[in-house]
């Protein structure tokens, strides 16, 4: 039996992943493991596509898939990454191929793109049930789903009805990098809060409020300098694999919502079930985190003592001025040795080798 992991192709035989870090590490995480490549074709310019041409997409995407699979042995296993590019509402067909051939499928979860949008209002009720329809196909199936942590599973569980039983916590996800300068950098002042992410004003607008008695330093795309806010520092923008090097302050934020007092509306009640990507931005850097205390993160960042929780980012100057230099070089530590565990791809590794090992025993 073989593992592979899905890597899709655009138009010009490019391999790609949809622009994103968290699935190309993940992909590269697998390969350096000993997945073979498994080769998808995407179907291009599907956005801009008449409704004709793209009900015609979605079946060149499933002729695609059948392709790619006929050269699998049977028996062999397939981890897809969810949400993945070359979709198609007839997933259920390619769904019965693997089920006759015993090909087993894991997935991991970087968005559900059925309860993403549908929380943020992001998409329409009819593209919401096609996100679940093709979604469901797939979890129906799946011997194994790899979501962000507890409370996912739980609510995936819950809300959609989905199998407890074959959702697995994946905790952190990984975030390769080869700076090694955050080994490097002295312990700074951790007065100063590191804001990273899309900064638009409607997607972020708590960075727009924030306290005035606390220093932040802000980088990504989007942010519209406001002058009447001294202490607010922009940074610039830089790539994925620069910012870890680039990275300055003593905590790294993780919060969303409109407001600062607290994390509100649609995005605020995803971040109670989602695992932020710049999480382990931050920890990679060898930054500990500050998060409000609803969010999902919030028990790895008490559990691993990586930082505070608050209920507001109005109460981050005596959450602060709380902590002794003693317990900040702690929370440092602990995100140093979270980081060097990240840099590796050591929760992708031991997720899917447990999950192997699964697959083993029940072959005895």
């Amino acid at each position: 039996m073989r593992w592979h992991y899905v890597q899709t192709l655009a138009d010009e035989g490019e391999a790609r992943n949809a622009g994103a870090k968290a699935p190309a590490d993940v992909n590269d995480i697998l390969h350096e493991s000993g997945f073979v490549q498994l080769l998808v074709r995407d179907v291009p310019n599907r956005a801009d596509a008449g409704r004709l041409q793209k009900v015609r997409s979605h079946r060149v995407a499933l002729r695609n898939w059948l392709d790619a699979i006929e050269d699998l042995a049977d028996g062999d296993g397939i981890v897809m990454q969810l949400p993945f590019a070359c979709h198609t509402i007839w997933f259920g067909k390619v769904i019965s191929v693997l089920r006759k051939r015993g090909i087993r499928l894991v997935l991991l979860v970087h968005d559900l793109e059925s309860v993403r949008l549908g929380l943020t209002g992001g998409a329409g009720f009819a593209q919401t049930q096609r996100f679940k329809l093709e979604e469901s196909a797939l979890f129906s199936y799946a011997q194994a789903i790899i979501v962000h942590n507890d409370a996912m599973a739980d609510f995936l569980a819950s809300y959609w009805g989905y199998s407890r039983e074959r959702l697995v916590p994946l905790g952190l996800f990984d975030y390769l990098t080869s700076c090694e300068k955050t080994q490097e950098r002295p312990v700074e002042s951790y007065d100063t809060v590191a804001v990273a992410g899309n900064l638009r004003h409607d997607k972020a607008g708590y960075v727009y409020d924030v306290p005035d008695d606390v220093d932040f330093l802000y980088y990504g795309v989007g942010y519209e300098v406001d002058a009447s806010r001294p202490r607010v520092a922009y940074q610039g923008s830089f790539s994925a694999d620069e910012l870890p090097a680039e990275l300055r302050g003593g905590f790294g934020l993780v919060w969303d919502g409109p407001e600062g007092r607290t994390c509100t509306g649609v995005y605020g009640a995803y971040l109670t079930i989602n695992n932020p990507h710049k999480t382990s931005l931050y920890l990679a850097s060898g930054l500990p985190i500050i998060t409000w205390s609803q969010a999902a993160i919030a028990r790895v960042v008490e559990d691993e003592g990586v930082g505070l929780c608050v209920d507001s980012l109005y109460e981050l100057r005596s959450a602060l001025d709380a902590v002794s230099e003693d317990e900040y070089r702690a929370m440092v530590a602990n995100a140093r040795h979270i980081g060097r565990r990240l840099r590796a791809g050591a929760y992708t590794k031991d997720r899917h080798a447990r999950l192997q090992k699964d697959d083993r025993n029940e072959g005895r």
